[in-house]
């Protein structure tokens, strides 16, 4: 027999040790009760009452409980003084499994109504009936209470476990429904899901529209196959929008706030495995989806990397091209430079000239004005002179004809 058999059988002896001895406390609780019920009836005589109080424990002790049950308990326990009900007994005793303290319990009651009727004998006027009565009530009650607390800890346990295993899906449908460029949820109307034809990869809007509106790209950006066409994804759209429903609406019908990190819902959503036998998703498959995703999003990447690459080499083109061109436009700057240097020396040249004749054109007029002036001076003076010369002409013309 190994370490571990050997353990289990020494925790089983234990419990039945336990359960014995609750059992012995129990009948000693009942037929004191009994006894002082009766007392307050029906008042006995001094010896009578002592010879009853000390007969239960010299009649039934442990050894008798456990030879009545069917199974020894040594000679250890036999000689073992039962002290007072304590909360570590009480405790052991409740941590049994309900069905195991059910059977323990029965074998007990049947033990006791064997034993009593040998043991009491009607000692004290209590009738082994009515501790067996008593004690199968005081059982019963007990049983009930820790089968309720059970029902109710397996209960509490399916609801927690029930949660978990929502939250842990709609986590999944969260992770599966990201758009494969941002990583958002493709939730309307800013990231509605779009749908490509003919490859069928879905993206939100707003990627979708920056990749072929904006950067006038005509390819997909997982599969790079050539778009032809693009459609909303309703289907897809009316999941996700059910996922965020149900999201919302758990987070309102659980007001205690987020799960702990040591609580099973949340070791669910963590992946930590195995919670009370639920396993929702392997270690594998979670490996293998976050992989996927991975993937998926590298693939986008290095899509995207290539196409900046292609879109570099062609802006380094056009740059190499715009850079001879302001090359030979600023050679042509310098040549008409030059020649603008040249024309503008011409052009000081022509001016100065244009200066000094009109100089020149000044000093023209101004001789000009003033032989005008002299001439107009000289006519003045030569008009009454010819007028005085007419009048000496015609005197000598008259004076000569009378000589002759």
């Amino acid at each position: 027999m190994d370490r571990a058999a050997k353990l289990q059988e020494i925790r089983e002896r234990q419990n039945r040790w336990l359960r014995e001895r609750q059992a012995e406390l129990d009948r000693r609780q009942v037929v004191a009760e009994l006894q002082q019920q009766q007392h307050s009836t029906s008042p006995q005589p001094q010896q009578q009452r002592r010879g009853v109080a000390g007969a239960p424990a010299q009649a039934i002790g442990v050894s008798s409980v456990a030879g009545a049950v069917g199974g020894p308990v040594g000679p250890s326990l036999a000689s073992v003084t039962l002290p007072p009900l304590t909360t570590s007994v009480s405790a052991a005793a409740g941590s049994a499994s309900a069905m195991g303290t059910i059977g323990a319990m029965s074998g007990v009651v049947g033990s006791v109504a064997g034993v009593l009727p040998s043991t009491l004998g009607g000692v004290g006027g209590v009738k082994p009936e009515e501790v067996i009565d008593r004690l199968t009530e005081r059982i019963t009650d007990r049983l009930r209470n820790e089968l309720k607390v059970e029902l109710q800890r397996e209960s509490e346990s399916l609801a927690a476990q029930q949660g978990a295993l929502d939250t842990f899906l709609v986590k999944e449908l969260e992770s599966q429904n990201t758009c494969p460029v941002c990583y958002e949820l493709m939730v309307p109307p800013q990231h509605a899901p779009m749908m490509l034809f003919p490859c069928g990869h879905s993206f939100c809007g707003r990627c979708l529209e920056q990749h072929i509106d904006r950067n006038k790209k005509t390819q997909c950006p997982i599969c790079r196959k050539k778009i032809e066409s693009r459609a909303p994804n309703y289907s897809l759209q009316q999941l996700i929008q059910q996922v965020v429903a149900k999201k919302e609406s758990s987070g309102r019908a659980a007001p205690s706030g987020p799960l702990s990190p040591g609580s099973p819902g949340r070791r669910m959503l963590d992946g930590a495995g195995v919670e009370d036998g639920l396993e929702p998703c392997s270690n594998t498959d979670r490996v293998r989806r976050q992989y996927d995703r991975a993937a998926t999003r590298m693939r986008v990447l290095r899509n995207e990397l290539a196409d900046t690459a292609i879109e570099e080499d062609g802006l380094n083109g056009k740059v190499a091209a715009a850079a001879a061109v302001a090359g030979h436009l600023q050679e042509e700057e310098q040549v008409v430079l030059r020649r603008l240097a040249a024309v503008q020396a011409e052009l000081d040249l022509v001016r100065e000239q244009l200066a000094q004749q009109g100089s020149k054109v000044a000093d023209l007029v101004r001789q000009a004005e003033a032989v005008r002036q002299r001439r107009e001076l000289l006519q003045a003076t030569l008009g009454p002179l010819e007028q005085e010369v007419e009048k000496l002409e015609i005197l000598m013309a008259g004076v000569m004809e009378m000589r002759q």
